[in-house]
């Protein structure tokens, strides 16, 4: 595969999961984006601080950057 067709291939990987994963993420959404259940993301992302909910015209909604950050800086 080229240089140019592995970049390609990344962009459209970024575009599905883009379409598939909305920026403002409500909590199942948000814990189904973390790969666990709405209590473990409640208890291990919410109360620590680590993700903060913003509220919003249509509930409350969480940040899928600060998401992948809190994940990726976790330990």
């Amino acid at each position: 595969m080229s240089v140019a067709m592995a970049r390609t291939a990344e962009q459209f990987e970024a575009l599905l999961a883009a379409q598939r994963w909305p920026r403002w993420l409500n909590l199942k959404q948000a814990a189904e984006y973390s790969g666990c259940a709405v209590d473990t993301f409640k208890r291990h992302l919410i109360k620590t601080g680590r993700v903060q909910a913003k509220v919003t015209d249509f509930g409350k909604r969480y940040d899928r950057d600060e998401i992948d950050q809190a994940i990726k800086n976790y330990y």
